[in-house]
């Protein structure tokens, strides 16, 4: 009867913390799969000929003992509609913690269990993937110990992929201005639109036309002030929740900020008559919907002349260098120009990009 730090351990050396893998049932070869619009079980029973279709990925994320499972297509993690034996699985916005349980005898074929209710993922007769319960003495929150039987339902890995940031440069002619353009890669697949490397821009495009049209804007500015392009190359929308300025002219950021998109915010400083400009100061805060909680909040500040972010929540890579919670990134500043901050990955690996990057 293994230690649960032993299993913990096993389950380290089965899944690499941020890889991204398929699930394949041992006995049947049904591929787990579940379609984005699952949210419940009679939306799981009906996307059974789109899992037989198309495969999914799950990217693998560590809490600890447990493990979250996100779909890299959508952001939504695998879930349960209720925890309770029979329970079909479903796609929720809300992460779910699981117990991943090696098996003795190939590690790299798993269980799913719940902690605390003990379920684990199997399959009913229909090919439904659903919750099917384990002995009475499965891993349970707080214990040392856990024991499992042979059950009929495992997960077999598949090789892991890995989520990759490129960055490709490219020119907007009728300005000569640079901006930059960023896509996720799992391998050699994009995660949406299932386009080949080569074909940038034919993904990209509406965000290329974005940007393009940004920098064509009038730059008639008074005084000092520049943009702040802002790329979400995540697949989760950033919602705001705080904003506040002191003596600024302009710093409004939208509500929303939605994944693989672009926003451009212009920022100006009050250098009015009898104001002192060492005054000048915003913050906005955004949070990354579906990320876990207490790991989701980051923001956007500035003082004169001097943009950065602050990590609330999570930690980052940026030029190479990991950057923890509670640290800054330093954005500068371009006077009648863009300042670019780019943030792509997901929860436990995300990575940044700036101008100077």
């Amino acid at each position: 009867m293994p230690l649960a730090s032993d299993l913990q351990t096993r389950a380290r050396i089965a899944l690499e913390d941020g890889a991204v893998y398929t699930l394949r049932e041992t006995q049947s070869g049904i591929t787990l799969r579940l379609p984005p619009w699952a949210t419940t079980a009679r939306d799981a029973a009906e996307g059974v000929a789109l899992r037989e279709a198309q495969t999914q990925k799950w990217c693998a994320s560590s809490l600890g003992a447990e493990w979250t499972l996100q779909d890299v297509e959508t952001g939504q993690f695998l879930g349960v509609e209720k925890r309770e034996e029979g329970a079909r699985l479903i796609m929720k916005h809300n992460a779910t913690a699981w117990c991943v349980v090696p098996e003795e005898r190939d590690i790299k074929s798993v269980r799913l269990v719940l902690p605390i209710e003990g379920y684990h993922v199997g399959l009913n007769a229909g090919g439904f993937p659903e919750l099917v319960a384990n002995q009475p003495n499965g891993v349970t929150s707080g214990s040392n110990r856990a024991s499992f039987s042979e059950r009929p339902f495992a997960w077999r890995l598949s090789e892991p992929e890995y989520l990759t940031i490129f960055a490709e440069s490219y020119l907007a002619q009728s300005t000569g201005t640079i901006g930059w353009v960023v896509v996720l890669v799992i391998g050699e697949e994009l995660i949406e639109g299932r386009y080949k490397k080569e074909e940038y821009a034919k993904r990209f495009s509406a965000l290329t036309k974005d940007y393009s049209t940004t920098v064509k804007r009038s730059r008639g500015i008074m005084g000092q002030g520049g943009y702040l392009t802002i790329y979400n190359a995540t697949q989760y929308d950033w919602r705001k929740t705080y904003q506040h300025s002191y003596q600024m002219n302009d710093w409004n950021f939208p509500a929303t900020i939605a994944a693989f998109s672009s926003v451009s915010i212009y920022v100006e400083f009050d250098e009015s008559v009898g104001k002192d400009t060492g005054d000048d100061a915003g913050e906005a805060t955004f949070e990354v919907v579906g990320a876990p909680a207490g790991q989701a909040q980051f923001q956007f500040a500035v003082k004169f002349r001097d943009l950065f972010t602050r990590l609330l929540e999570f930690p980052v890579v940026a030029a190479g260098s990991n950057v923890p919670v509670g640290g800054t990134i330093d954005l500068g500043w371009r006077h009648n120009g863009d300042t670019v901050f780019i943030l792509g990955g997901q929860p436990g690996n995300w990575h940044v990009l700036v101008n100077a990057n």
